[in-house]
């Protein structure tokens, strides 16, 4: 090798040394902004949250039937995080019925209450589950989905 490569070699694996000073990590408990995000999200599908039940649950009075009249707090969730590939959109009676795949339902929701309902939520995925009986976090990690409530988590 010639000298010019040797210098050129050399000079590549110099590198710079940043000293970074973070702020100490404060997890924010975000239990509160999650449970408004799963209940905002259910009230736009026409659910409310059913203070009788002990394992949680949403209770709507829209469905003729039974069928779809209550929905467990595990499914709830599920809806809330699922992404647009997990609705579907068939025909049913001449009209556009969206259904959510991941579980059967005997009755589907309009097009436009699920667009509807996925803009009521404050963050993209809720960690929320149910035990005895009792609500608990699973993660305080969250992503806001707008600036306004990313502010007030920053508070």
């Amino acid at each position: 090798m010639t000298k010019e490569v040797k210098e050129k070699k050399a000079t590549k694996k110099k590198k710079t040394e940043v000293a970074v000073v973070a702020a100490p990590f404060i997890p924010l408990d975000t239990a509160l902004v999650q449970i408004q995000s799963l209940k905002n999200f259910m009230f736009g599908l026409g659910y409310t949250f059913d203070p009788q039940c002990k394992s949680g649950r949403f209770v709507s009075d829209a469905f003729g039937s039974k069928a779809n009249r209550y929905i467990s707090f595990d499914n709830a969730v599920r809806m809330h995080n699922a992404g647009e590939e997990d609705w579907a959109v068939i025909e049913m009676n001449e009209r556009p019925v969206v259904l959510f795949s991941r579980f059967r339902m005997s009755t589907g929701f309009h097009p436009l209450v699920v667009r509807l309902a996925r803009a009521s939520r404050l963050v993209g995925k809720v960690k929320l589950g149910v035990s005895r009986g009792q609500l608990f976090t699973k993660s305080v990690m969250v992503k806001p989905l707008n600036d306004s409530i990313a502010s007030l988590l920053e508070a």
